[in-house]
C-alpha cells in the first residue's frame, strides 16, 4: 500500500501559521487533533472557475465541525477569498489542504 503525503498548512486563531505534512494513512486522526475535534471539509473553489464549470481545481479547508464557541479565525477572509466562502467567519484553527484530500 502506497502512503501519500499531503501538503497542508494550519492557520491558527492567534494569527500564526505553519506547514504540516500529513500522511494519507493517519490524516483523519491528525486533522481532528489539529482542529481540536470533529472535522468538516469545505472545498474552496475559485468563484470564476466555478462559474465556468471547472470543479476539479481548488483546495480543501478543514474546520472544526463543532466549533461555534471557538474564536473567529483571522485567516477566514483570506482563505475564502474569491470563493463563495469569502464572507464566512470560520472558527478555531483551520487546515488548508493543497488540492483535494484523497
Amino acid at each position: 500500500m502506497k502512503i501519500n503525503k499531503i501538503t497542508s498548512t494550519i492557520y491558527k486563531t492567534d494569527g500564526s501559521h505553519e506547514p504540516v505534512l500529513l500522511s494519507s494513512r493517519n490524516s483523519l486522526k491528525t486533522l481532528q487533533k489539529l482542529v481540536g475535534g470533529r472535522i468538516d471539509i469545505i472545498h474552496i473553489l475559485d468563484f470564476k472557475k466555478s462559474m465556468e464549470g471547472d470543479t476539479s481545481s481548488g483546495n480543501d479547508l478543514v474546520i472544526n465541525d463543532e466549533g461555534l464557541d471557538l474564536p473567529i479565525n483571522p485567516w477566514s477572509q483570506i482563505l475564502g477569498f474569491n470563493s463563495i466562502w469569502e464572507d464566512e467567519k470560520f472558527r478555531g484553527d483551520i487546515v488548508l489542504i493543497e488540492g483535494r484530500l484523497p
